[in-house]
């Protein structure tokens, strides 16, 4: 999947390039980012699975519908793409449980 995609295509030219340091490939040739803070690695997901992963971590029996941050925090461990965010924040918008609570909220707040 990531051999498809035109980001991790552009990021592939720039490491045999020697452009950029802050991506390379794991023992299974895949597509990893190293954090700039620990040196963590994160899979960098690709365009088309980008939504899939979305829907299992915020459908996750375990995860107990977490919120954006905490979502965000949980993803960016070991997953990575440029504009996960911007992703979380959409999502979140268009979700009927992340709705109702905020109308809950208002709800109360206006006394």
């Amino acid at each position: 999947m990531q051999a498809k995609d035109t980001f991790c295509a552009r990021i592939r030219v720039e490491i045999d390039a020697g452009k950029n340091r802050r991506f390379a490939y794991d023992d299974h040739c895949v597509l990893i980012r190293i954090t700039p803070v620990d040196g963590a690695h994160q899979i960098v997901v690709p365009e088309s699975l980008r939504q899939g992963v979305l829907l299992l971590e915020n459908r996750s029996l375990l995860a107990g519908h977490p919120w954006i941050t905490r979502m965000y925090y949980t993803l960016c461990r070991t997953l990575y793409w440029p504009t996960v965010m911007a992703h979380l924040s959409k999502g979140f918008q268009n979700c009927n449980a992340f709705s109702k609570k905020h109308l809950n909220i208002r709800k109360y707040a206006v006394l």
